[in-house]
Formats: structure tokens, C-alpha cells, sequence
């Protein structure tokens, strides 16, 4: 009666696991061929039908074995009568290890397979075997018992066809040796399983190329086709007016590149046709860096190109910013306002191309490529040791405004490439000599990283936070006042800002 409850206990227990695993919750994209359960008899067995078992018996002194298969206790001593030939003799059966009577049914069948049982006679006790026999007879009859697993779950992936992408696969569980439950699984449509993974419902082609979960806004054009790139570049159309066309540029593409590279500039024919320009061509008239967001001016047309660049150079020449710039530095500028002045040169250093300042430049220095560079700056906010300054180049050199902002000791944000070149001791930062001092992850405090939600190697990958988010323009007659093109910010710089409480006035 107890087994019998412990059995329909299990039975309700595999019921329930089974059916975690019905086919209603697989993906539509599986197809289930079979489904198949089935149930071992859990009632008592009749004994024709009880599973006949190979059991060994000796007599009282080890001297004679005999191997009987037999379905019951009963069965067994009919066939042990008949073939030791024990007519009319009574005796009993015991385990030939420790002497033990068997003499019920239920404890015959908690027996495992190939017992060794003793035959005693009237007259005959049980005695231990020698040294040696024991240990014989132990590895015949100390079996370990059959074990009834509570799971077990098998896995079976073959395909029909050579050629079949995945293939199909069978499943089979069976729970406490009572329950089966097989599963043949076919998957089709494996470029669909994978085009759906690449693209939920709900999503926006256009803008999973801008997707980052670190920080949203990036763009890596290395994991792009080229048709990605030109779809996230429509995305990022801010006007369309006439011949111009202005983008707001993610941080991350490089304008232009070596040959084969992909750049805004090597799909520039394909985006052209793609706003509707027909044969007349994209060119670029202003653009920024590669790390660096923000507005990029693209003309049809070349005459208004050729305006539009000699407006930015007289702007120049005249002192009046046409570009500004919002950037968050890791420290805060002294004095809060003022302009930066540095000769600067281009060098290869170690292979890498490297904005190094000349102090004092000569004559001799110019003429080899040292340029005299000037920005503004303000800064606009200020907060956890960090600011929002704005930032307005009048001198047009690579680097100009990351170097700019490392003289004054507050490298920008993610600026990996010079912020190595200021150095701590004691609280206070000083320069290091910068022909000599390597690019590197630029180190941020703990205190800051935590601030900004971010672990040590995800700050490593912090993006550069310098963003050209205003473009004057000239008017459309010479008395006309400058227009303005206005970027937004991109999300990551966005929420650095939200992080830091720095709040643009």
C-alpha cells in the first residue's frame, strides 16, 4: 500500500514536469512531429506477467550452485525442489551472505537480480564462508540495487538531408522511470530564426546600427554592410534643403580612409541617390573627426560648396567662430572663461600619428608645419569635479580642441588618445612631456566611474564627449544675418550629462 502511494506521488510530480515541456511552448519556428507519452503499469504485476529473474543457489557447504531464473518466491522454490531434487524433503531458503530467511514475496522482489541464495535442510545451520569465499560470494550477491532515476533527459540531433542548415532533433525524458515523454523536433527556416533574432518585431532597421546597451548613440562601422551604414546615415539627416543636406554625424565613423575602408566619404554616391539627388553628387564642406558627434555639411552643389568655404575661411581670418562645440572635461578649467593658444605639429611617433605642442615656435618651424591654433572656451556647467564647456575653434588643426583642453589640464571625457599626457601626485596635475608619453585607456577616479554607472572596463571604452552641435552659415544675401544648424546631443552624452548633474543653462 505504501508503494503503491509513493508511486502515484511520483506519478503527479512527472506529470507536472511534463508539462513544462509541451510542444505549445516551443517556437513556431519548430515544427513538432510527434508527440509521445507513455506510462510503466504501476498496479501490482499478476505473476504471469511478473519480469522473471536470474537467481543462484547453493547448498549448506558450497559445494553444489545452480542457476534458476524464476518470477516469484514461490516459483523459485518449485524449481529449486526439482532440480536439487529435494521431493518430500522439507527446507528453507536464506541469503547465502548473512543467513537471512526469506520467506515473503514483497522481500523476494526487493531482491536484486542474481542472488545468491542458501538451501538448509533439517539439521543444517548457517555458516559463514571462508575468507576468500566470502569475498567471492559478496561479488556475486552485494550488487548494488536497481535505481529508479527521477529524471533523465536524452538528446538525439541527426539530420534527412545533407545539406539541411540545422536539422532536426529528438528529445526524450523520463521521469522516476515511470513516464516517458519524446519530442521530434524539426527546424526550417533557419536564415528567418536568425533575420528574426537580428530583427524583432518592433525594432527599427534604421537605428539598430545606432544601438549600443552601454552607450546608446555609438556607431561601428566595422560590424556594418554597406547598406547599414547609408540606412543609419538617412536616419541621421537633420535638413534637406535645397542643394545642402546636414547630418548629425554619430562618434565612431571616420569621414574619410584608405582605400576600401568604409567612411561617409566612400558612400557618399549611394547615399546621394538614396535622398533623391539623381546624378548630382554629395561633397563634403564641414565635417568633424571621427570620435568626435555632431554636424557634418554635405552640398550637391559645387558652386555653393565653394561659397560656403569661403565664408568659413574669411570667418577665420576675421576672428569670428563659425563651429561650437560642447564638450565635458574631467576636471573643471581655471579661470571659467578665457582662450587657448598653442603652436601645434603633426608627428609620427611610434607608429601613430600624434598632435604635439612646439613651445616658442621659429619662422623655420612654420614653414615645416607647426600652425599657430586658437579656441574659446566657457565653461557653461559644473559638477562631480567634471564641466560642460563650450568650446569655439578659429584655427582649423586635427586634434585641435582634445590638446587644447589636456594644456589646461582637463582632458575630455574618452579621450584615449592624450589624456595620458596630464599626470596626479599629491592632488595636483602637471604635464607630462608629450614626444615621450604613449596613448592610453585614459584613467578616470573610482569615485567618477561609479558616478557615471559604469565597472573599469567599460569606462576603458568610454566614448569621446566632444560634440559640434552649432554651424553659422551665411545668409542668403551678404547683409543677411548668419543662420545657425543645431545638432542634439547623442544619448550617451546625453545621460553623462544627467549622471554628473551638469545642467546646460
Amino acid at each position: 500500500m505504501e508503494s503503491n502511494i509513493v508511486q502515484l506521488a511520483r506519478m503527479e510530480y512527472a506529470m507536472k514536469s511534463l508539462s513544462l515541456l509541451y510542444p505549445k511552448s516551443l517556437s513556431r519556428y519548430v515544427a513538432v512531429s510527434t508527440s509521445v507519452v507513455t506510462q510503466q503499469q504501476l498496479s501490482e504485476p499478476s505473476p504471469e506477467t511478473r519480469r522473471v529473474r536470474p537467481c543462484r543457489v547453493s547448498t549448506a557447504d558450497r559445494s553444489l550452485r545452480k542457476g534458476i531464473s524464476a518470477h516469484s518466491l514461490e516459483d523459485l522454490l518449485h524449481k529449486v525442489q526439482y532440480t536439487l531434487r529435494l521431493a518430500d524433503k522439507p527446507f528453507v531458503l536464506v541469503l547465502e551472505e548473512d543467513g537471512t530467511m526469506v520467506e515473503t514475496e514483497e522481500y523476494f522482489q526487493t531482491l536484486a537480480d542474481n542472488t545468491v541464495f542458501m538451501i538448509l535442510q533439517k539439521g543444517q545451520k548457517w555458516k559463514p564462508s571462508s575468507e576468500q569465499g566470502t569475498r567471492s560470494q559478496l561479488s556475486l550477491s552485494r550488487k548494488p540495487a536497481k535505481k529508479i532515476d527521477v529524471a533523465r533527459v536524452t538528446f538525439d540531433l541527426y539530420k534527412v538531408n545533407p545539406q539541411d542548415f540545422i536539422g532536426c532533433l529528438n528529445v526524450k525524458a523520463t521521469l522516476y522511470g515511470t513516464y516517458s515523454l519524446s519530442y521530434n523536433l524539426h527546424c526550417y527556416g533557419a536564415k528567418r530564426i536568425v533575420k528574426h533574432q537580428l530583427h524583432p518585431r518592433g525594432s527599427s532597421k534604421r537605428s539598430r546600427p545606432l544601438e549600443n546597451q552601454r552607450f546608446p548613440g555609438l556607431l561601428q562601422p566595422e560590424n556594418l554592410s554597406r547598406e547599414q551604414l547609408i540606412d543609419a546615415l538617412r536616419a541621421c539627416v537633420l535638413d534637406q534643403r535645397g542643394p545642402l543636406v546636414t547630418l548629425n554625424k554619430p562618434q565612431g565613423l571616420p569621414v574619410t580612409g584608405k582605400p576600401g575602408e568604409l567612411t561617409l566619404l566612400s558612400v557618399l554616391p549611394e547615399l546621394s541617390q538614396s535622398l533623391g539627388l539623381g546624378e548630382r553628387e554629395l561633397q563634403v564642406v564641414r565635417a568633424s573627426g571621427k570620435e568626435t558627434s555632431g554636424l557634418v555639411l554635405l552640398s550637391s552643389c559645387p558652386e555653393t560648396a565653394s561659397r560656403l568655404q569661403k565664408f568659413f575661411t574669411y570667418s577665420q581670418r576675421a576672428q569670428r567662430p563659425i563651429a561650437t562645440y560642447w564638450a565635458v572635461t574631467d576636471g573643471i578649467p581655471a579661470p571659467s572663461e578665457g582662450k587657448i593658444q598653442a603652436a601645434l605639429k603633426l608627428e609620427h611617433i611610434e607608429g601613430v600619428d600624434l598632435v604635439v605642442p612646439v613651445k616658442s615656435p621659429s619662422r623655420k618651424d612654420i614653414l615645416e608645419g607647426v600652425k599657430r591654433t586658437l579656441s574659446y572656451y566657457r565653461v557653461v556647467a559644473t559638477g562631480s569635479g567634471c564641466a560642460l564647456v563650450q568650446l569655439q575653434p578659429l584655427t582649423a588643426f586635427p586634434s585641435q580642441l582634445q590638446v587644447h583642453m589636456v594644456l589646461q589640464l582637463c582632458p575630455v571625457l574618452g579621450d584615449h588618445k592624450y589624456s595620458a599626457r596630464v599626470s596626479t601626485v599629491l592632488g595636483q596635475r602637471f604635464l607630462l612631456p608629450a614626444e615621450s608619453t604613449k596613448p592610453q585607456r585614459q584613467v578616470l577616479d573610482e569615485a567618477l566611474i561609479r558616478r557615471l554607472h559604469l565597472t573599469p572596463s567599460q569606462a576603458a571604452q568610454l566614448p569621446l564627449h566632444l560634440h559640434l552641435h552649432c554651424l553659422h552659415l551665411p545668409g542668403a544675401r551678404p547683409r543677411d544675418t548668419p543662420s545657425e544648424l543645431l545638432a542634439p546631443l547623442p544619448p550617451y552624452f546625453s545621460r553623462t550629462l544627467q549622471y554628473l548633474g551638469l545642467h546646460q543653462q
